[in-house]
């Protein structure tokens, strides 16, 4: 009598816990095991042992397609949805449903016009200014009526100083002294520089790096706070500020564009989110 064989399968599986450190890329579903063997196929995302069947698919993983197959023969299939391509565009708000955890996909925030700067206390009330804003990271929306931001908004604007700027209560200063009052406004850094195109007057160029306060400028950034989302409007709530966004919600993405008027300019454009599953 031919002795008999056993053969153990682990099924190893694992889930994310929390949101903070959580990577912007959420994972894929594993797949289904497929009746063909032979050489695997790999599609992207996910992982199987090679030269064995896997329970269930091919594992999951982080890519467009979950699971991948080894030689042997599972072919895993599912994974979660592409997100679009962020518009530079502003949205067109339809409104939704907003809880859940939400991952910033890509994002298009071309900054224009005036910036309002009266509340320094240089010799100006607005200049004009030019630039760009990325956001990164993800927000938490809760059925408790609670948001917990932990967006990254990075990028650098451009602002055109005209001479009488450089009045500060009642004295004359120069363009590399008065980028300390404009760095009040939120600014990482401030780099000002006498202009070229500006008689007497000054380029800077201020750099943003914060967390909080998705797509919106502001010395203390919020990162906690309440939230209201009625009439196409997502309204986020603290102590400090409160900061409206259009909004739309398609599915398991949600596109907004920040509607407060910002200190640095007009904000337009769009940030895509993604819904963790």
């Amino acid at each position: 009598m031919k002795p008999s064989r056993v053969v153990i399968a682990l099924v190893v599986s694992w889930s994310i816990v929390g949101c903070g450190d959580y990577s912007a890329e959420p994972k894929g579903a594993g797949g289904t095991p497929s009746s063909t063997g032979g050489t695997g196929v790999i599609p992207p995302g996910g992982s199987a042992a090679s030269g064995s069947p896997v329970a269930g698919g091919g594992g999951s993983g982080g890519g467009a397609a979950g699971g991948t197959a080894g030689t042997g023969g599972m072919v895993g299939t599912g994974g979660r949805e592409t997100p679009p391509e962020a518009a530079c565009e502003s949205v067109t708000a339809c409104g939704g449903n907003v809880p859940g955890v939400w991952f910033a996909t890509s994002s298009c925030l071309p900054v224009t016009g005036l910036a309002q700067i009266g509340e320094l206390g240089i010799g100006c009330s607005e200049v004009a200014t030019s630039g760009k804003l990325e956001v990164t990271g993800n927000l938490t929306i809760g059925a408790d009526g609670m948001f917990s931001d932990n967006t990254s908004t990075t990028g650098e604007v451009a602002l055109e100083l005209p001479a009488e700027c450089l009045d500060v209560s009642g004295t004359v200063t120069t363009c590399d002294k008065i980028s300390s009052p404009l760095g009040s406004a939120g600014f990482d850094s401030v780099e000002c520089v006498d202009s070229t195109t500006t008689t007497g007057g000054c380029t800077c160029t201020g750099k943003i790096k914060q967390t909080g306060s998705m797509a919106w400028l502001l010395f203390d950034p919020a990162k906690t706070g309440t939230y209201e989302a009625m009439n196409n409007s997502l309204k986020l709530a603290s102590s400090i500020k409160t900061v409206e966004y259009a909004y739309c919600v398609e599915g398991n993405f949600m596109k907004v564009t920040p509607t407060t008027k910002t200190i640095i300019g007009d904000v337009k454009g769009t940030v895509v989110l993604q819904k963790q599953p």
